[in-house]
């Protein structure tokens, strides 16, 4: 007696997943964001099963690294974000929100800025998983800063062109 099963199916959508996988991981490496998945255990330990290469050229951090050890990462952030980051996580997975933040840190000791956005998912096993993105926002911080500092100096240039107006006319009627 022998049996015998047509695997045929099974083994077309294996290869079918495998090229789809393929495809995600071609584009999440070719984006110029740090495409990630961030996970909160049910003890509350972080950990990232998925993040691209591109947290290399952004962060200084090699992705195999943070995937090992979340906490190294985490550490990166700027102190006086920290609770905030922490606190928009909490937030985010007791909402099941979207997470949004704008946050520093810090990369060879000079302060740089990104911004995240991640959707959770609640897990069977009771973890939360968010799926999502880091963009490097510093040369828009820079440029902002440096618009409010023209801003400044056009506001102060006006005033003194008033003042010399003023002077002008009061000039003006003594002569």
């Amino acid at each position: 007696i022998s049996t015998v099963w047509d695997i045929t199916l099974r083994k077309r959508a294996e290869k079918a997943l495998q090229k789809s996988e393929e495809k995600y991981k071609r584009l999440s490496e070719n984006t110029p964001a740090i495409v990630y998945q961030f996970k909160m255990n049910p003890d509350g330990e972080f950990t990232f099963p998925f993040i691209n290469t591109a947290v290399k050229s952004i962060m200084g951090v090699d992705s195999e690294k943070v995937m090992q050890n979340a906490s190294g990462f985490l550490d990166m952030i700027h102190p006086q974000d920290q609770k905030m980051f922490l606190d928009g996580v909490l937030k985010s997975a007791k909402s099941l929100e979207l997470y949004h933040a704008i946050i520093r840190y810090l990369k060879d000791g000079e302060v740089r800025w990104v911004e995240a956005r991640s959707t959770p998912n609640l897990i069977a096993d009771g973890s939360i998983l968010w799926d999502g993105f880091i963009i490097d926002i510093t040369e828009k911080k820079k440029a902002e800063e440096e618009k409010k500092v023209l801003e400044y100096k056009l506001l102060q240039a006006q005033k003194m062109e008033s003042i010399g107006t003023l002077a002008g006319g009061i000039a003006h009627d003594f002569n």
